[in-house]
């Protein structure tokens, strides 16, 4: 035979904390049902503040890194499959949100950053412009450069023939 849970029994100023909880933690699990027992709720969210501490792990006075451990434990059918299913996957969700946003936060000020640091167009183009005057000058220089060079050449060939030319003379 199957045991059902009987709905739970809260007064209303369980409802009350619970509600100041919820806001509190700004947590909504998902709870299937209408409202879960009051040890669900409370499963839920030490389950909750156990993995938000956990993934911020804090430093020791000693420098060492401290995280959070939570043995929790329930009496047979309160529902804690369903109770760590819901917080985990809260979690879970709240977390892509927030990384989500981060990321995209972080990417619209790589974006704005890139822009502040893009030059204005007629400061491109006038780099551009003297790009292109310095590599014509560079390459014109070279040019003149290679001629003097292969006129150099030239004369001191002349200047070879010319001189043996002469000792082929004198010898004779």
């Amino acid at each position: 035979s199957s045991s059902s849970l009987p709905p739970p029994v809260m007064a209303a100023d369980d409802d009350e904390d619970e509600e100041e909880e919820d806001k509190q933690h700004n947590t909504s699990f998902g709870f299937p049902y209408s409202s879960p027992y009051a040890v669900q709720t409370a499963l839920m969210n030490t389950l909750h503040n156990t993995l938000a501490s956990a993934s911020a792990p804090t430093q020791s006075t000693e420098g060492q890194q401290q995280s959070s451990i939570a043995i929790m434990e329930s009496p047979t059918g309160t529902g804690k499959t369903l109770t760590l299913l819901c917080a985990t996957l809260a979690y879970m969700k709240q977390q892509l949100e927030r990384n989500t946003k981060e990321r995209e936060c972080c990417n619209a000020q790589q974006q704005q950053q890139q822009e502040e640091e893009e030059e204005p167009s007629w400061i491109v183009d006038a780099a551009n412009e003297a790009t292109t005057e310095a590599d014509t000058a560079t390459s014109s220089a070279i040019q003149t450069r290679a001629k003097q060079k292969a006129k150099a050449r030239t004369t001191k060939r002349a200047a070879a023939v010319a001189a043996f030319k002469q000792k082929e003379n004198n010898g004779k």
